[in-house]
């Protein structure tokens, strides 16, 4: 508002010395000038600023998330790794069941045919 204000006293004090030609006048046009690009360049370096912030904000988030992305994946992976082996162990847990089951019945055979001797 300070800029506009400042561009505003510069246009009225150009359309003064257009119809008259005084030195202080100059002079005081001069400064006003000088003032004015004062501001724009203090305003310029704080956007520089702004932006380089701005700029080390998003390769910081840039970074964090392929971090982020890459541990994913590699969950991702041991995720599937587990998976395997859980399918493996369920698979022998069910053969471990069977033969289990398979011996039992055997357990129970040999016993009849203990039980049906010692009968005899």
């Amino acid at each position: 508002m300070a800029a506009f204000h400042d561009m505003e006293g510069l246009c009225q004090g150009l359309l003064s010395l257009l119809g008259t030609n005084y030195v202080s006048q100059q002079w005081q046009l001069l400064q006003l000038y000088r003032q004015m690009m004062e501001r724009l360049l203090e305003r310029q370096e704080g956007a520089n600023q702004q932006l380089r912030e701005i700029l080390k904000a998003e390769k910081d988030v840039t970074q964090s998330l392929l971090n982020a992305r890459e541990r994913a994946c590699q969950g991702g992976a041991e995720l599937q790794q587990i998976e395997a082996k859980l399918q493996k162990a369920s698979e022998e847990d069910t053969h471990l069941k069977a033969s289990f089951l398979q011996l039992t019945r055997e357990l129970e055979d040999l016993k009849e045919i203990e039980d049906t001797r010692e009968g005899s």
